[in-house]
């Protein structure tokens, strides 16, 4: 039997083909890392919003999203940690409505360990949501269909 150089090429091109889908691609690895962190504070202004990075990650982070897109930083850095306090604290705000309303979500989840209590919104406020409040003082509101889903669980271990 005699086969065409062009035929057993043919085949090894498939056969690299289909391995090169195979190998490298990790479903495990974390989807956001910060490799390098931006060193000067970035005015709260321009961030409106951060997260912290995968727990998977080697190096923890915090990626803000800037005008400009997303910027890495080290959250030990205090100018870090204050920019987080403050990006937090814009979810709660009094405004010319009652004491005590919510006008924007916080979406990322709250361990309950940090909470020192919460309560729920004026019922004179234009959207319901619960304000928890951290040890540190810091206030956040969630979404009423937030809290169902995620925070249940947190509204009893609070109480307790």
């Amino acid at each position: 039997m005699i086969v065409h150089p062009r035929s057993l090429l043919l085949g090894l091109l498939v056969i690299l083909y289909l391995q090169s889908g195979a190998v490298g691609q990790n479903v495990n690895a974390p989807k956001k890392c910060c490799f390098s962190f931006h060193t000067r504070p970035i005015p709260a202004a321009d961030i409106s919003d951060y997260e912290e990075t995968d727990p998977h990650c080697p190096i923890a982070g915090v990626i803000f999203t800037t005008k400009k897109g997303p910027v890495c930083a080290d959250p030990g850095f205090r100018w870090v940690k204050r920019a987080k306090d403050i990006i937090d604290r814009r979810t709660v705000e009094d405004g010319n409505a009652p004491k005590k309303c919510c006008f924007s979500f916080y979406t990322r989840p709250i361990p309950v360990a940090d909470i020192s209590q919460y309560e729920e919104t004026d019922p004179h406020c234009p959207r319901d949501g619960v304000i928890f409040t951290y040890k540190r003082g810091v206030r956040v509101c969630l979404e009423p269909d937030f809290r169902s889903k995620i925070t249940k669980g947190m509204l009893i271990l609070v109480d307790v």
